[in-house]
């Protein structure tokens, strides 16, 4: 937009102007699509009250061709509404559109016929106001309320194919149509009938227009399930690595709690029998020579076994064979838990266990 001189506040001038005109536009379509549906609503009432009145019953015969779907008792009130506008003269452009998407989808009329009806109300309604209320609040009305019926989505095609000449959106509802009722030839011939006039770019081939459609539906819904799974792996993994993470701050915060209750209180220990104690009170004798008092060289077992009442012959051999065989794995520094250990499973003779 600066390339070519516009300013800012023009350019914000400009999307204001915008906004403004599609709210109206968004809010006059919705108060006529509205206003339709209420009449679509009390349409049936308002016939039986007064069946004379023309207007009541061209929007009975529209409820019951666009809502109910009930042609047989459609057809004879767009007769009678056909006979009353020549009675009287001119052309009403309600009547012929409405007369001509009913022929059109019962095939009571052949193409020409019914080209030359939407001539007709063209002729005097080119911008379709007059329609505009029964396609909102019948059509369309009967397409969203049921949007899975053939004959909703087959009308509604008609519409948007002959009056409003919107060949995409008048093709995506004949597949609609289609895809509710696949048995239907009168659908299928209707579709080859707007292929053929509106030259699509794929032929005209009604039958392959809805296989490629099913087949692009098939690809569509593996791609949203092949999604869907992968989206709850996605969040199985998440909630597992929360899971995770959880449980080790769990027990990272237990371990700490412990660390700090042990720092407080005292551990209790197993009572040291009267054998135990005094191996201990030999072991702390030795290592209190050590620069650390907690440990003892492998050297130095044999100055404990005396302190015991053990012979220098059972302290040399002990020692010889702990050496030799390398019974510690850290020679240079015994902990007493090893230490005793050692006594009590290899080193001490069994008859000061007993």
């Amino acid at each position: 937009m600066y390339y070519y001189g516009y300013t800012t506040q023009m350019l914000e001038a400009a999307v204001t102007l915008q906004s403004l005109f599609r709210m109206r536009t968004a809010r006059v379509h919705f108060h006529r699509l509205m206003q339709g549906v209420a009449i679509c609503r009390r349409c049936e009432s308002d016939y039986l009250n007064d069946p004379l009145n023309l207007t009541r019953l061209g929007n009975y015969a529209l409820y019951l061709h666009a809502i109910r779907h009930d042609y047989d008792r459609a057809r004879p009130l767009y007769r009678r509404l056909m006979e009353y506008m020549a009675a009287r003269g001119p052309d009403v452009a309600f009547i012929l559109r409405c007369y001509a998407v009913f022929v059109y989808v019962t095939e009571e009329e052949d193409d020409d016929s019914v080209a030359m009806l939407f001539a007709r109300a063209d002729a005097i309604d080119k911008p379709k106001t007059k329609f505009q209320l029964a396609f909102l609040g019948f059509f369309r009305y009967s397409q969203i309320m049921f949007a899975t019926n053939a004959q909703s989505n087959l009308n509604y095609a008609a519409c948007a194919h002959w009056v409003y000449g919107q060949a995409a959106v008048a093709k995506a509802h004949y597949l609609r149509a289609l895809d509710a009722d696949p048995y239907n030839k009168r659908i299928l011939r209707l579709f080859n009938t707007f292929l053929g006039r509106s030259n699509d770019l794929d032929g005209d081939d009604g039958a392959a227009h809805y296989m490629r459609y099913q087949a692009t539906l098939v690809q569509s819904e593996d791609a949203s399930r092949q999604q869907q799974w992968l989206d709850a792996t996605a969040t199985e993994q998440r909630h597992r690595a929360a899971v995770l993470l959880q449980t080790r701050f769990r027990a990272r915060h237990q371990r700490k709690r412990v660390v700090r209750m042990k720092s407080i209180l005292p551990v209790p220990h197993k009572a040291l029998s009267t054998e135990e104690l005094q191996l201990h009170q030999a072991f702390d004798t030795v290592a209190a020579t050590n620069r650390n008092p907690s440990v003892l060289r492998v050297d130095q077992l044999a100055d404990v076994y005396p302190l015991l009442g053990w012979s220098v012959q059972e302290a040399a051999d002990d020692v010889a064979y702990a050496t030799s065989h390398m019974e510690f794995q850290y020679p240079q520094s015994i902990t007493w838990t090893r230490f005793r250990k050692w006594i009590q499973e290899e080193a001490a003779p069994p008859s000061h266990w007993e």
